[in-house]
């Protein structure tokens, strides 16, 4: 498994992870944290990509502003 951690995907800064299994199965997830738009972080998502990366899933997760950043 191949992690790509902190790759920027917006103007502003905002960042995305990216685990990349060995042997792929030809589909992709992608997990966005919950928290009201208030909590959160992308980070939490890892231990459960690593889990479907390892049946050959393509995982990534984002961050984007909460509620205090962006009204």
């Amino acid at each position: 498994m191949r992690k790509e951690l902190g790759i920027p995907y917006t103007p502003r800064g905002l960042e995305m992870d990216i685990f990349v299994p060995d042997a792929g199965n030809g589909a992709a997830i992608l997990f966005i944290h919950g928290g009201g738009w208030r909590v959160g972080k992308r980070q939490d998502w890892h231990t459960v990509m690593e889990a479907y990366c390892a049946q050959g899933y393509v995982c990534a997760t984002a961050s984007y502003r909460l509620s205090g950043e962006a009204v």
